[in-house]
């Protein structure tokens, strides 16, 4: 089952949306199940960037592009370690129930682990980092 995912963060300094494409290995039926099933997709994703890295050179074209937006990033996991997809969810789930992210089908706000979805190919899901503001990084 295809879905796009918008993954949305308030505490950064310039925030931006940045939309995602997932393929979920089965169909969810509780957001339980949906953040699983997105987890897994994005680990599998992680372990993928991990065997095919790009080379890390770039054109002068590519380079004045990022430098154009203030970064300059190569996109390679220099640490290579591939994430444990039972921690990851784990992890997640504890963040969801810690209140540390919300999440929104279309432009309905779904509340509790156990809410059963009515869910269709191609729905849009944005998730929503809540950050604690405890003052700038800089």
């Amino acid at each position: 089952m295809i879905i796009h995912i918008n993954t949305y963060s308030l505490g950064n300094k310039y925030p931006n949306i940045k939309p995602i494409t997932l393929n979920l290995k089965g169909k969810p039926e509780t957001l339980r199940d949906l953040i699983v099933l997105c987890v897994d997709a994005c680990v599998e994703r992680q372990h993928q960037r991990i065997n095919n890295q790009p080379d890390p050179i770039f054109s002068q074209e590519e380079l004045e592009n990022m430098a154009k937006i203030g970064r300059i990033a190569l996109g390679i996991d220099w640490n290579g370690t591939p994430a444990d997809p039972a921690r990851a969810v784990e992890t997640a789930l504890q963040a969801y129930e810690d209140g540390l992210f919300r999440v929104f089908q279309n432009v309905r706000e779904i509340s509790g682990l156990g809410t059963p979805l009515s869910l269709f190919e191609n729905d849009t899901f944005t998730f929503i980092r809540l950050t604690m503001l405890s003052g700038s990084s800089w």
